[in-house]
């Protein structure tokens, strides 16, 4: 059983905690963790509304266990610009650059994260 933990902040991460905006987490056997980062995104505290920035830092740690010593993590560092978000995952293996997403000039932090990760589980 892998548990996710998701926390997404306004605004871009410079080694200093952001402050969080959102916390989710949920477990599940099977899927991507695309698919397991999405539904914790749909399990968020607290509720909207959210704020809006054009630079956007989602957190996402998996535990394959309770007694798993060692975690997975990712980081995304996500920004707007002109209607698209451009995300780069960063972890422990090389930086990915993932290809920009459509989003509502308007969207708040939440909504651009779910596009994005929305986009990675098709």
């Amino acid at each position: 059983m892998v548990t996710t933990t998701v926390s997404v902040h306004a605004g871009e991460y410079d080694g200093y905690e952001l402050p969080c905006l959102v916390g989710a987490g949920t477990t599940a056997i099977a899927g991507t963790v695309w698919q397991r980062v999405a539904s914790a995104l749909e399990q968020l505290f607290p509720h909207p509304p959210y704020p809006r920035s054009d630079c956007v830092t989602v957190f996402v740690n998996e535990k394959a266990s309770a007694v798993d010593a060692g975690a997975e993590a990712l980081r995304l560092d996500i920004v707007c610009r002109d209607g698209l978000a451009h995300t780069s995952v960063q972890s422990d293996k090389p930086r990915i650059d993932l290809e920009p997403v459509y989003v509502g000039m308007n969207n708040d932090v939440v909504a651009v994260a779910r596009t994005v990760i929305d986009a990675m589980c098709r």
